[in-house]
């Protein structure tokens, strides 16, 4: 945990295990006024709770949390196992956090990429201001190149809801996703607080619709949500299996230019059993991507920077 230096720091190739929260920035007052740490490589590193504490006397939070940051790479890393215990089970979370005199904290120009998330109760929590306490503000967080899979809260007892980005309070401004392949059982998105979204990009994405897709609070699902919270985002050439399930004519509820299998077999996995994402030649979604890349993440970059 670090709020009182400036930086840089590089934290890599290590196993990391904590209960309450095993890396975080921020959070606490420094001592020299308007310090923000700055330059954070967080690289190569595995991170992990053990199943066996689910049971224990301790207060398990996040895997990783930033409160007040700036100019983040987190690459190549493997987070594993966050469950609903202290906080709601989120694996991520980039959350601007001031309070009485600590004005100035804020997290901005955030890297999420080559990473794996699994086995998680939801994936991120982000948001760009405090809600709460007098703040800067942040925000440009890139999620790029990532695989996410087992993300639900029906594998802890503790539950969950399985959502893979949630966007509390005030919003978070310039946020990209793309080129990630996102297995979850919730909701792709969860936004509340009313506090609306600029420059959201969601792109060459594959990720379950699930029941609600793209949610806001007090908004309804997909079309509804986008044009209350993510006014003038970007929403393309995403692989958003089970969106038939729930409509009879899913591309009404979505931006043009996302396609729509009913099942994740369907998509065309490589094999899933075996967590192998990559797209069969034979696959209707080969090429379907920007620039005829892949939707989804690179796998085969990904098993190299992580092996």
């Amino acid at each position: 945990m670090g709020w009182n230096g400036t930086g840089r720091y590089i934290i890599e190739n290590n196993y990391l295990e904590g209960a309450g929260e095993n890396v975080m920035f921020g959070g606490a007052m420094p001592a020299i006024n308007g310090l923000i740490p700055t330059n954070i490589v967080i690289r190569r590193n595995y991170f992990s709770k053990p199943p066996e504490w689910f049971n224990s006397p301790w207060s398990v939070k996040n895997l990783f949390e930033l409160k007040s940051a700036q100019r983040v790479l987190i690459e190549a890393n493997l987070f594993e196992n966050c469950w609903v215990s202290g906080q709601n089970g989120y694996a991520v979370l980039f959350t601007t956090s001031g309070d009485v005199g600590y004005n100035w904290a804020k997290v901005e120009d955030v890297e999420f990429r080559y990473n794996i998330v699994r086995k998680v109760a939801a994936a991120f929590l982000m948001a760009d201001e405090d809600w709460a306490h007098p703040s800067g503000k942040g925000g440009n967080y890139r999620v790029r190149q990532n695989l996410f899979y087992d993300v639900s809260g029906s594998i802890w007892p503790s539950g969950g809801d399985g959502v893979f980005l949630t966007i509390g309070g005030m919003g978070a401004d310039n946020v990209v996703i793309e080129h990630n392949t996102i297995l979850q059982s919730g909701n792709i998105t969860l936004i509340g607080g009313g506090g609306v979204s600029q420059g959201f990009v969601f792109r060459d994405n594959i990720v379950n619709h699930s029941q609600y897709g793209i949610f806001g609070s007090g908004s309804g699902p997909d079309g509804p949500t986008i044009r209350d919270y993510l006014p003038g985002s970007i929403i393309t050439k995403n692989v958003i299996i089970g969106a038939q399930v729930q409509y009879i004519e899913p591309q009404n509820w979505f931006p043009p230019g996302n396609y729509f299998p009913r099942s994740e077999k369907e998509v065309g996995f490589m094999d899933s059993g075996r967590h192998d994402y990559r797209l069969k030649d034979e696959s209707a979604f080969k090429g379907k991507a920007t620039n005829k890349s892949d939707p989804g993440v690179d796998v085969s970059l990904l098993n190299t920077l992580l092996n």
